[in-house]
């Protein structure tokens, strides 16, 4: 007597069959969010990136109202701060669409000290975000 060929799956074969395709998406779901969150910062610290380069060509000379002094003076003094050339706050809804709160802030130095004809350090800082993430751009202005 032969015994009946089984046409499908056992309840088990199911349960094992339903727990690795789980398994799969599972992973391929946690991989897209950190694909998905990598996008967002990328785009993010683009942005940041724009807003700081537009901020430092507004100044294509020597800010009006520098001071070279002691906390400007990188030669006198290599911790020097920097004089605050301006500074905006936003708090929510940015132009660029960063996260706020978002500041803007444009220093200025004096790298090679305060000797005639010296040139002025730019420094173009965008701190965006909760987390308070950061972007730096610099130029040298006479």
């Amino acid at each position: 007597m032969s015994t009946p060929s089984s046409a499908g799956f056992t309840t088990i074969e199911l349960l094992i069959s339903l727990f690795v395709a789980a398994a799969f998406v599972g992973t391929f779901y946690q991989l897209f969010a950190a694909a998905d969150l990598s996008n967002t910062d990328t785009k993010f610290q683009a942005a940041a990136s724009s807003v700081a380069y537009t901020n430092l060509r507004k100044y294509t000379t020597r800010p009006a109202g520098f001071v070279c002094d002691n906390n400007t003076n990188l030669v006198a003094n290599s911790s020097a701060p920097g004089q605050v050339i301006s500074s905006v706050t936003t708090n929510t809804n940015h132009p660029s669409g960063l996260p706020g709160p978002v500041v803007e802030i444009i220093r200025a130095y004096a790298p090679a000290g305060c000797s005639s004809g010296y040139s002025v350090l730019l420094q173009s800082i965008v701190r965006y975000g909760s987390q308070e993430r950061e972007v730096v751009h610099g130029t040298y202005v006479n």
